[in-house]
């Protein structure tokens, strides 16, 4: 590629993953998590603001006080939104940058293409959480440590250490980059000096990291003991691990597939990429370094969670995806190369490229077709329903309990918190009979849309019908029943 056309062609990159992260932006109601960082996002005070996020599981201050500063512009969701979307968009810039450095320069093209059209990248893009922000700091992060690393300058080491500090105030997990650095270090010294001066700064700056990360573990995490088991919602290793590097996508409703062409394509390039890696190792220590540094911060995430009781989900290792479209990109061009040399016609490396892109990118449709069609929470039609029909002193049932947060931010936002909300009652399908017996009045539950034959049995017994549900079960979509007076 020559560099008018590498120019051109990242610019279409990053205005085709803009164009697909600002797409539908609004369209969705806040789910629980999100919904909770908006309440504490609107807090009279920003101590107020800091001591939800305090409460929520692996929260760190500086998304919060992002949305605290985005909510006085406005409440909606798409403005609430749109500090991840930028962080999503800015990743993709920061991709094709950091990967021109440590490869060459169609490579970081088709990595970024790649991320620019990943639907899980796309969906946390879309979030107000403070999942792309991770990706964001914690690829700077990376850049700025190889910088420090080949440079050698204290001006760079201050830079990383400065940046990774302020990003693991968004996500403690960016801290994780240090290990990169680590294993290029050791990847390319064939014997360790103690000495080495880049090996003494490397030490010193994970220390001072580890300094200026304690007094915000200390506040927000060292609490934190959730005592849930590691695989919460029936997932495995295999599978969970795959999710969050692309290889297999976000199951949002009960008819979305899982597996097709466009993650059979990324597991193959990447293999082909990873050999690449390996047989040219000597020549490719950054990327090999950081490409093994995905598999050694897997680990520690898991043990970290492990540790704290917190659940292993997929978008734990989100950020670490752009890596895994790296070295797929090594491998795809790596195959183009390979078909090009067998034959001897003018511009084959090209068209092959060419074909070969349109392909890989046609086998992402049937991925974003589902990540569009399908709804991330309802929860504002279902406020919008009560409010219509809601009696003082009715009773409001949530099932799970601690997302009655929700539809106390749509209350509030429709103007009848003093009513909806000291309506709601957080309750469980164990408990929701008991809750029967002691309440003839009408009342309403709401629950999950994917829900079991025994339990909708359970609620025709108790006598609730349904009032409003989604066309298609999402998995984040929502029922809200309701049961009339009992005499």
């Amino acid at each position: 590629m020559t560099q008018r056309v590498v120019n051109i062609s990242i610019l279409i990159v990053i205005l085709v993953g803009f164009g697909l992260r600002v797409y539908h932006l609004g369209r969705d109601s806040f789910w629980n998590d999100e919904a909770g960082q908006a309440l504490a996002a609107i807090q009279p005070t920003i101590d107020g603001t800091l001591k939800i996020a305090q409460g929520h599981a692996m929260a760190m201050p500086m998304d919060y006080l992002v949305s605290r500063i985005v909510s006085k512009v406005g409440t909606v969701e798409t403005v609430m939104r749109f500090p991840s979307l930028i962080w999503g968009t800015m990743t993709l810039a920061l991709c094709f940058v950091f990967f021109k450095r440590i490869s060459r320069p169609e490579v970081a093209v088709i990595a970024t293409w790649l991320l620019a059209l990943s639907a899980s990248h796309i969906y946390y893009s879309q979030e107000m959480r403070f999942y792309a922000a991770l990706s964001f700091f914690w690829l700077l992060s990376n850049l700025l440590l190889f910088r420090a690393l080949i440079h050698s300058s204290m001006l760079a080491w201050v830079q990383f250490v400065l940046v990774t500090a302020l990003g693991s105030y968004f996500h403690p997990y960016v801290l994780l980059a240090i290990c990169s650095g680590f294993l290029y270090f050791f990847a390319r010294q064939s014997r360790i000096r103690i000495n080495d001066k880049n090996l003494l700064a490397l030490i010193a700056s994970s220390i001072l990291l580890a300094v200026l990360f304690l007094p915000g573990y200390l506040y927000f995490g060292e609490n934190q003991s959730l005592g849930y088991p590691l695989f919460l919602w029936g997932g495995s290793l295999i599978k969970t691990t795959a999710s969050g590097l692309g290889w297999r996508a976000i199951k949002y409703a009960e008819t979305s597939a899982q597996f097709g062409i466009w993650e059979l394509l990324n597991i193959g390039f990447t293999g082909m990429g990873a050999i690449v890696l390996y047989k040219e190792r000597a020549q490719r220590r950054i990327s090999l370094s950081i490409a093994v540094g995905v598999g050694v911060q897997v680990v520690l995430i898991i043990l970290a969670d492990w540790v704290k009781g917190y659940p292993y989900v997929s978008r734990q290792i989100l950020h670490l995806m752009p890596i895994v479209q790296l070295v797929a990109a090594i491998g795809i061009i790596s195959s183009v190369e390979s078909i090009a040399s067998r034959f001897a016609l003018p511009y084959t490396r090209n068209l092959v490229l060419f074909g070969l892109m349109i392909g890989i990118s046609l086998s992402a449709i049937p991925r974003l077709f589902d990540y569009y069609d399908f709804s991330r929470g309802n929860g504002k039609q279902v406020v919008s329903e009560l409010t219509q029909l809601y009696q003082p002193h009715e009773l409001i049932f949530v099932i799970p309990g601690y997302e009655e947060k929700i539809y106390r931010w749509y209350s509030l936002k429709a103007g009848d918190m003093n009513e909806i909300d000291q309506a709601l009652r957080p309750t469980s399908w164990e408990q929701l009979e008991r809750d029967m017996s002691e309440n003839s009045m009408t009342s309403y539950l709401i629950t999950p849309s994917i829900i079991s034959d025994a339990h909708l049995d359970t609620l025709a017994s108790l006598g609730f019908t349904p009032l409003l549900q989604p066309k298609v079960n999402a998995n984040l979509s929502r029922i809200l029943f309701t049961r009339k007076e009992r005499n």
